[in-house]
C-alpha cells in the first residue's frame, strides 16, 4: 500500500500452461521475470518454459486483465529476461537463456514484434552456455549480458535507435555469473558468480567497456545483488 506495507492475504494469481521442446528445462511453465511498462499500463512476464512473453493490462484498481501472448519466442529458446529501453518507448530487449541470444523487439502496448536476434557468444565458441542477466547503463548506450558457461559479460553498444552491436567479451571473474549490479558512480560492475560462490569486481571504462580488476569476494550461495545506501554514522 501507500505506506509500503505488504498485503495480508494473496490478492490475485495468474497461472500459465504449456511446455516447450526441451524436456529437461521446459516440462511446464517457468515464469522467470515480471516487470511493468514505463507508463504503468502493462505488466510483462517472460516464461522460459513455454517460449513466450505474456502481457497483462492493468485495469480498474490495479487489477490484472487476462494474459495475452505478447511475443512467441523461437521454440526451445527459453526467454528469461525482458528489458525495456529506458529512453526509447518502443524498444525492448529479450535475453533467451537456452539459445544464448539477445533479441531486439519493437514494443506496442501489449505486443512485441520485428525480432532482430544476435548471439551473446563469440564466433566459433560452441561450449555449453546459458544466458542469465542483462542490464543497460544510465546513458542508454551500453548493454550488458552475462553468459554462464562461457563465464563472461558480453558488452553491446546501443546506437540512437537502440540497435545493439557487440563490442567485447570480458571474463566474469568467476564461474556461472547469474547476476550483475552496475555501480556507475564507482565505475564498477559487481558480478554474482553462483557456482564459484564469489562476487567479482569489473571496472567500467569511460567508453562503457569492461576490464578485469582481479578483485573477488567469497560469498557462499550468492545469486543476487542489491545496492542499499546507508548514512555514514561517522559523517557530520
Amino acid at each position: 500500500d501507500a505506506a509500503g506495507r505488504k498485503p495480508g492475504a494473496r490478492v490475485e494469481v495468474s497461472a500459465n500452461s504449456g511446455s516447450g521442446p526441451n524436456p529437461q528445462r521446459q516440462e511446464g511453465p517457468h515464469a522467470h521475470w515480471v516487470g511493468f511498462s514505463g507508463d504503468g499500463r502493462w505488466l510483462y512476464q517472460t516464461d522460459l518454459g513455454t517460449d513466450e512473453v505474456l502481457a497483462f493490462a492493468i485495469v480498474g484498481d490495479a487489477e490484472l486483465g487476462p494474459p495475452r501472448r505478447a511475443y512467441a519466442a523461437p521454440p526451445g529458446s527459453g526467454p528469461r529476461h525482458l528489458l525495456l529501453h529506458p529512453r526509447l518507448d518502443r524498444v525492448a530487449y529479450l535475453a533467451s537463456e537456452l539459445a544464448s541470444t539477445l533479441t531486439t523487439l519493437d514494443r506496442a502496448g501489449g505486443a512485441f514484434g520485428d525480432p532482430r536476434t544476435v548471439s551473446t557468444l563469440p564466433d566459433g565458441w560452441h561450449g555449453e552456455n546459458i544466458v542469465a542477466h542483462l542490464g543497460v547503463n544510465r546513458a542508454a548506450d551500453r548493454l550488458y549480458v552475462s553468459n554462464r558457461g562461457h563465464d563472461s559479460i558480453a558488452v553491446f553498444a546501443l546506437d540512437a535507435a537502440g540497435v545493439p552491436t557487440l563490442l567485447q567479451h570480458v571474463p566474469a571473474g568467476g564461474t556461472f555469473p547469474r547476476f550483475f549490479l552496475l555501480l556507475e558512480d564507482e565505475r564498477l560492475m559487481m558480478v554474482a558468480n553462483e557456482k564459484s560462490q564469489t562476487v567479482s569486481a569489473l571496472a567500467i571504462g569511460d567508453d562503457g567497456r569492461l576490464s578485469t580488476t582481479g578483485v573477488t569476494l567469497p560469498i557462499p550461495g550468492v545469486a543476487y545483488l542489491l545496492r542499499v545506501d546507508h548514512p555514514n554514522p561517522l559523517s557530520g
